[in-house]
């Protein structure tokens, strides 16, 4: 009977130490597919967090030089808008100094018209007409090329922000366009006048901008 007990004591002994084994094994086990599983996680984590960060600055470098583009845009327009508005005040805002061609002699008046900004033919006919006639007709394509200068420039300007209008400011591009047909107006008003061989009356002749 003690040989039994003895013998059954031992089996449950070892039953005993086989099933913590089985447990420290089976939680080690766990504790180990837990830990694989983790690290997959993390890796998987860490992927992903380098993607978002990879387009938030591919994000950000785009705003960045859409904003850089943006200012060198407006700057550029800005100047241009300057020089076009600065061409018809200077011209047709107020008095200019004209040469009084029948107070010179004919040398005089000759090397005066070389260096005119008139087209040859222009030019020739100055040079053929008589002192009388040279201070009107000098006025004429005076105006003539006032009107193409400007315009010039008025091209110019509305020709940049038409092209590049995608980089400026829903605002700033508003108010360029509303200067813009302003100016054209006042030039055109100009070209009907001038047409008829008339001036623009004096108080017309000061360019107002205003904006809405």
């Amino acid at each position: 009977m003690s040989e039994f007990v003895a013998s059954l004591l031992g089996t449950v002994a070892g039953m005993s130490i086989a099933f913590a084994a089985l447990r420290y094994l089976t939680s080690s086990l766990v504790e180990h597919q837990l830990a694989k599983a983790l690290a997959r996680h993390s890796h998987d984590l860490a992927k992903q967090l380098a993607s978002v960060e990879a387009q938030m600055n591919r994000v950000g470098d785009v705003l960045s030089r859409r904003n850089e583009r943006e200012f060198a845009v407006t700057e550029a327009a800005w100047d241009l808008l300057i020089r076009a508005v600065g061409e018809a005040q200077s011209r047709f805002g107020g008095l200019r100094r004209v040469p009084s061609f029948w107070r010179m002699d004919d040398a005089e008046a000759l090397r005066v018209i070389e260096n005119l900004p008139f087209d040859a033919d222009q030019k020739t006919a100055l040079r053929g007409a008589s002192g009388e006639e040279r201070d009107p007709l000098y006025a004429q394509y005076e105006k003539r090329d006032d009107i193409r200068v400007s315009l010039k420039a008025w091209a110019e300007f509305k020709n940049f922000v038409n092209t590049r209008q995608i980089f400026l400011s829903e605002s700033v591009h508003i108010a360029m366009i509303d200067i813009r047909d302003q100016l054209y107006r006042f030039l055109i008003r100009i070209e009907m006048y001038a047409s008829r061989g008339e001036d623009l009356p004096a108080e017309q002749r000061k360019l107002r901008i205003t904006l809405s």
